[in-house]
């Protein structure tokens, strides 16, 4: 083996590349693999925290007759999970015109909308979008703001001229691409200044605030940054149908062995990983069969590789499926695979771990806070077809490790979904932030 003529601080004596490369990717899989427990202070059950709470980002949201509709519905379901435990809760963000034959969820209850125009950064209209962030700050006891896009700057402006108590949202953007990736290749040298310049515009803006984010390996970047940084899990897309009973959970599959993917079809979702991969398998004798629910413009290449690996009629394009349809391909499927080459925290994962498959997933985003390598999935490296297939081929020939995997993952599901992980998100805002926590209890 041949070493470095680099040495060691302490010892002084030369350390092989490869077992420096290993030892680096063993202390950093033992800083994020491990799940975290609860935090101790979550709200209780009944507790919210008192006040009007304003989030503003790039919740893109359309504008009905009467009313204002989310064009999304995992961004919906996040909203009125936090809204459930505050007095009232206030969407700002760009709207559209409603388009005839959208199904959209409502903004109701106690969450309103403050709307922006489309384009809030045209020059014209900055300065009128930052007067209206300025507006509802004065109204709201605590800001909520997301960092995504660059909405967060005259956001941050208008609540410190307001003085008013804010903290910072992290989740899944170009903005915290670049924070987790600041190692881009010198052929992008747009992308990488962009990369620069994000990261010293988000350290300068977080500096001394509270920050949340959805990726524990974001939050151990800032902290020297943030005067508090956190990173949840943020699994609360689940509720309480997603679970199955553990007792159901076996490997016993029958051929073929099929494999599930629940994504949009697109070059960045790694499909065509996943299909190489299953094809060297089918080469070694496994039957293997693969069911892609969700549409999108790659399609038709996927259907020419499915043709050119001999796969045609192994590969079913489910196009877009509903909830209801969804659960039935849970429970039909037998192994779950998102082998993507980016995500942000992708709800699938936690959803087909609730359904008791066994998973495997490319370390990507918040993966690595959802699945512990090994424990409860597998966890191979993006566009890396051999790890691939040598993940799935461990999981088909070893079935008891299949089955603990599975059994495993669901376990580490429960206590999860939107009630609990909402409450621990905001019982430690209302801590960090000073702010009153009312319970019904009490009121009543």
């Amino acid at each position: 083996m041949r070493c470095t003529r680099r040495r060691s601080r302490d010892s002084r004596m030369p350390i092989p590349w490869r077992s420096r490369q290993r030892s680096r990717q063993c202390r950093r899989r033992a800083c994020v693999s491990s799940i975290p427990p609860r935090d101790p202070d979550s709200l209780r059950p009944g507790e919210r925290i008192a006040g009007r709470m304003l989030l503003i980002g790039h919740y893109v949201m359309a504008r009905g007759d009467d009313c204002y509709w989310f064009t999304r519905a995992g961004p919906a379901q996040r909203v009125y999970s936090i809204a459930r435990h505050v007095d009232e809760f206030v969407v700002m963000g760009p709207t559209r015109a409603l388009e005839p034959g959208e199904k959209l969820t409502e903004v109701a209850g106690n969450v309103s909308c403050a709307p922006l125009p489309p384009c809030w950064w045209h020059l014209i209209l900055w300065p009128y979008s930052l007067l209206r962030m300025i507006g509802e700050c004065r109204r709201a006891d605590v800001v909520r703001i997301r960092i995504q896009e660059y909405m967060y700057l005259p956001a941050t402006l208008a609540a410190w001229l307001t003085r008013r108590p804010m903290y910072f949202y992290i989740g899944a953007s170009p903005v915290s691409s670049a924070l987790t990736s600041p190692r881009l290749s010198w052929a992008a040298p747009l992308k990488r200044v962009r990369a620069i310049v994000d990261q010293w515009l988000v350290r300068m803006v977080i500096r001394g605030r509270v920050v949340i984010c959805s990726d524990r390996r974001l939050a151990e970047e800032l902290r020297p940054y943030a005067a508090r940084s956190f990173g949840f899990r943020m699994s609360n897309v689940l509720q309480p149908d997603d679970f199955v009973d553990p007792e159901t959970i076996n490997c016993d599959w029958q051929d073929p062995v099929t494999v599930l993917v629940v994504a949009t079809l697109n070059p960045g979702k790694g499909i065509q990983d996943l299909m190489r991969a299953m094809a060297a398998l089918r080469a070694e004798g496994h039957q293997l069969a693969l069911r892609l629910a969700g549409d999108g413009g790659y399609r038709p290449a996927l259907e020419s590789l499915a043709a050119e690996l001999g796969m045609t009629d192994a590969v079913t394009f489910l196009g877009f499926v509903g909830r209801e349809q969804l659960h039935e391909e849970y429970a039909n499927a037998d192994i779950f695979c998102l082998p993507s080459h980016s995500e942000g925290s992708p709800k699938v994962i936690p959803e087909a771990m609730a359904a008791g498959l066994p998973t495997v997933s490319t370390d990507v985003g918040n993966v690595t806070n959802i699945i512990e390598d090994g424990v409860t999935g597998l966890v191979c490296q993006p566009k890396d077809v051999e790890g691939l297939t040598a993940a799935l081929r461990r999981l088909l020939e070893d079935r008891q490790f299949a089955l603990s995997v599975a059994r495993a993952g669901r376990e580490s599901m429960e206590g999860t979904g939107l009630d609990a992980d909402s409450r621990e998100f905001m019982g430690v805002v209302a801590k960090h932030l000073g702010l009153k926590v009312v319970s019904d209890q009490a009121e009543a």
